[in-house]
This record gives structure tokens, C-alpha cells and sequence, in this order.
């Protein structure tokens, strides 16, 4: 395959590209998709022409607000959209697509279902968008074949599957994007005016896999549009004829409201009318709507999990990154300056605290034998003197004791003699020493001129 660098601000389509043995390469994408939550139940408690125009109406308005916000559509599947976002020479792919997201949610809450509502049978629909940025090949795929072209673009890379993992794992309403987009995103995006963060960070399970994400439910909280206006003029225009207030609506609600206009005929509308009159008498309606309570309270539990689990997995994270530093520590210590080793001490320190060890059980994990060398070689006698002290205090069963002649250095050079012996010797009481730590004992008090009589009473 031949493969190219895209250098258009455009998104390429199916005639941009030679044949299947070409592809070219988009750098910093963002790949949107959104679709219907629960569209399956949606068309089994729904006759086929109510889905098929609330399908329609779907596909115009989500296209409309990708493309309104500089996107390209290219891919619709059902209740499925995909718009391609590339960056320009003002505005970032991320920003691109995060508009087109906050204008869906908009065009849904404010546009969309209320129309729907009253003109598809008091039908309503929720939504999910999800995100991803990077990397992505383009290249083509099908054949043309006696006269049928099948023929369609692929995009091949982690931003796409991400993008449609996150759709998927998006609740109602919701935007849902990597940990990377959000990373993308300008501060401006990241929180309001008032400094208060627009996104929750998050974990979801899809199968057996966990995703990282950031989610919100952010729309233009400023768009304000009579729709009843609209709606009670719906069934007296002329598809010919616009409605005398269409210049004061945006483009988007134009092309929303053309999908509800009469051209379906009269047939249809009174087939609707039908469909309405059902609706008011029909029991399964009501069952529809103790699902969704169930819907919600499961959603509760789902989010009452995923903050367990988040605890879980930061748990987790945390002793991890302890191990990794302990194991750092060790290896890097000999190289260190003393201002290196309280910086790396007091981080392994604060984690150590975070999972709940002591100070005494993280001097043991990161080699007090060999941290008390250090601060010796380094001549610190006092922080030394400090180590040494504290692990007798809350010495165990089997104390390991750094080098005879380091200990000896330490207490002299604070001239600490008397104190380390009676620490030493309370430490002694309190355990039942093996000859070994009471080998090293009687040496470093014979070093410290200290007599060993009462040591070898205990």
C-alpha cells in the first residue's frame, strides 16, 4: 500500500483516494461518533414509519451540527453518526468536535424532542457521544461492480475504536471522551466560569476490558428557540412555503423542522393520528416507562460501582508507583546528592502513607542499612543518627542493623552515646534477639565505649 500524508484542511472522501492500494494519513484527528441510546426497544414499541422518521430527523440534525462546527460527516449507520475533525489554522480538531458535541445535546434537549414529541407520537430520544484524537490511516475499501458501487472509506487506528468504545459506554445525554482528548482540550473547556471543573474523570467495564475516560453534560445552556411556534404551524405550511419566522432560527432547526414537513402526504398523517390515538390506550407504554425508572436506578448503581472500583483502581495504581519508587530508590541511590535523597525519600514517604505503611516499614523497604551508609558517607551524622534511632524504637522480631562501624560513626559525631544505649537496650527487652543483631550489638557498644553487661542480661 502506498501510503501519504494528507496535507488538506478538508477530510478526505472516497474520491480523494486512487484505489485500495492507497491511504493517506490524518495527524491529530478527532473522530466523534454519537448514537441513540436504547434504539432497540425504541423500534419494538414503535410502528415502522414513526422509526423511520425519527431516524431521518436523527441523521439531518446530527450531520448538521458536525458540519456547522467544521467537521465532515462519514459514516451513518442507522442511529449511528461519525463526523472526521481536523485542525485548521484557528481552531484544533479537539475544539472542532467538542462544539459539534455540546450542539448535538443542545439540538436534542432544546430542538429535537420536543418536535418529536408532539409530532411522533410523544416519542423521545437520548443520546451518547463519544470521543478520540490521533493518529488515524484512511484508505478505501469495496468494489464498483456492473454499474453498484460499494465502494467506502475505511479509518483504521486506535482514535476510531476508541471514539466508538466511549459511544457505546456513554450513559444518556452524556459526552464521554478519552483520557488523551481531554487532555487536548484547551482550560477553557476544562471548567466554567467560576473555576469549577466541567468533566468527571472515570473507569467503565465494556466486556472484560476497563476504560478511561472523562465525562459531562455540557450544552449551549443559552439557546432559547419557541418550538411551539414551530410545531403549531407544523401541519398548516406547504413545503413551498417557509414559515414567516425561519430567518430567526439557526440553519440547524431549518433542517430539523424540513424533516417533519408534509411531503410524507396525507396518507401518512392520518396513519399517525392512529398511531397516537393507540398510544393514549396501549398498557405497554406504561411498562416502557417503569423500564426507564429501572434504566435510571441501574445507571445509579452503575455509577455507585464505578466510584468503588475507581477507589479499587487507584489503590492499586498507588502501590504500584510505590514499588516502582522503592525499586528506584535503591538503584539510584549511591548517585544521589542529599537534596536528591530528601526529595525521593519524603515522595516514597507520602505514597508509603497513602497505602498505609509506616515510616518504620518503608525505612525497611528501601534499605535503611543502606540509607543509613548514605547519609554517613554524605557526613549528615544527624539524619543518620534520626534513621537509626527511630528503627530501634519499633525494631521487630529480627532488627536488620546497618554496618557496625556507620553506627559507631553516627552516634559519635552527635556525641548520642547514652541515649542510643538506652534505646538499644529497650529495644533488647522488648525482643527476643537472635545471636546475630546481639553480635552486632555488643560491637557497636564495645565501638561507643559502653559496657555490655546489662546487654547481655535481656
Amino acid at each position: 500500500m502506498v501510503v501519504n500524508d494528507h496535507k488538506d484542511e478538508n477530510v478526505p472522501s472516497v474520491r480523494d483516494i486512487e484505489d485500495a492500494n492507497h491511504g493517506l494519513i490524518l495527524t491529530k484527528c478527532s473522530i466523534l461518533f454519537v448514537d441513540i441510546r436504547s434504539s432497540t426497544i425504541l423500534s419494538d414499541k414503535s410502528q415502522a414509519v414513526s422509526m423511520a422518521k425519527i431516524y431521518k430527523a436523527f441523521a439531518e440534525s446530527m450531520s448538521k451540527c458536525i458540519y456547522l462546527s467544521g467537521g465532515w460527516v462519514r459514516q451513518i449507520s442507522g442511529d449511528r453518526v461519525m463526523g472526521v475533525f481536523v485542525e485548521d489554522k484557528e481552531n484544533s480538531s479537539a475544539t472542532k468536535a467538542l462544539e459539534a458535541a455540546r450542539s448535538i445535546m443542545s439540538v436534542i434537549e432544546y430542538i429535537y424532542n420536543p418536535l418529536c414529541k408532539r409530532l411522533v407520537n410523544k416519542k423521545t430520544i437520548s443520546c451518547g457521544v463519544g470521543i478520540d484524537i490521533g493518529r488515524l490511516l484512511v484508505t478505501k475499501i469495496g468494489i464498483e461492480h456492473d454499474g453498484d458501487d460499494s465502494r467506502d472509506l475505511v479509518w483504521a487506528g486506535r482514535p476510531a475504536n476508541l471514539a466508538s468504545k466511549h459511544t457505546d459506554l456513554a450513559f444518556g445525554s452524556e459526552i464521554f471522551v478519552t483520557k488523551h482528548f481531554y487532555e487536548q482540550l484547551p482550560k477553557s473547556e476544562k471548567v466554567d466560569a467560576n473555576g469549577n471543573p466541567l468533566w468527571n474523570k472515570g473507569f467503565r467495564f465494556k466486556g472484560s476490558n476497563l476504560y478511561e475516560g472523562y465525562s459531562a453534560e455540557i450544552t449551549h445552556h443559552d439557546l432559547y428557540i419557541e418550538v411551539d411556534d414551530v410545531i403549531e404551524n407544523e401541519h398548516e405550511k406547504d413545503e413551498s412555503t417557509p414559515h414567516p419566522n425561519d430567518q430567526s432560527f439557526a440553519d440547524v432547526l431549518d433542517s430539523l423542522v424540513r424533516g417533519f414537513d408534509s411531503k410524507l402526504g396525507s396518507l401518512l398523517e392520518n396513519n399517525e393520528r392512529l398511531e397516537r390515538k393507540s398510544y393514549e390506550l396501549n398498557e405497554k407504554d406504561l411498562k416502557l416507562n417503569q423500564k426507564e425508572e429501572e434504566l435510571r436506578k441501574r445507571e445509579l448503581y452503575v455509577a455507585n460501582k464505578e466510584k468503588d472500583l475507581l477507589e479499587h483502581v487507584n489503590k492499586l495504581v498507588n502501590l504500584e508507583k510505590y514499588r516502582l519508587n522503592v525499586e528506584k530508590f535503591r538503584n539510584q541511590l549511591n548517585s544521589m546528592d542529599f537534596s536528591e535523597f530528601i526529595e525521593e525519600k519524603y515522595d516514597i514517604m507520602s505514597l508509603g502513607s497513602q497505602i498505609g505503611k509506616s515510616s518504620h516499614e518503608v525505612y525497611d523497604d528501601i534499605y535503611y542499612w543502606k540509607v543509613v551508609n548514605f547519609l554517613v558517607e554524605q557526613g549528615e551524622h544527624f539524619h543518620a543518627y534520626e534513621v537509626i534511632k527511630k528503627q530501634l524504637e519499633n525494631c521487630d522480631e529480627f532488627p536488620s542493623f546497618p554496618y557496625v562501624s556507620d553506627v559507631i560513626k553516627a552516634v559519635k559525631a552527635v556525641s548520642k552515646e547514652l541515649e542510643y544505649q538506652e534505646v538499644a537496650l529497650q529495644c533488647c527487652r522488648r525482643e527476643n534477639f537472635t545471636s546475630t543483631p546481639r553480635s552486632d550489638l555488643h560491637k557497636i557498644f564495645t565501638g561507643l565505649n559502653l559496657p555490655t553487661l546489662e546487654l547481655d542480661r535481656c
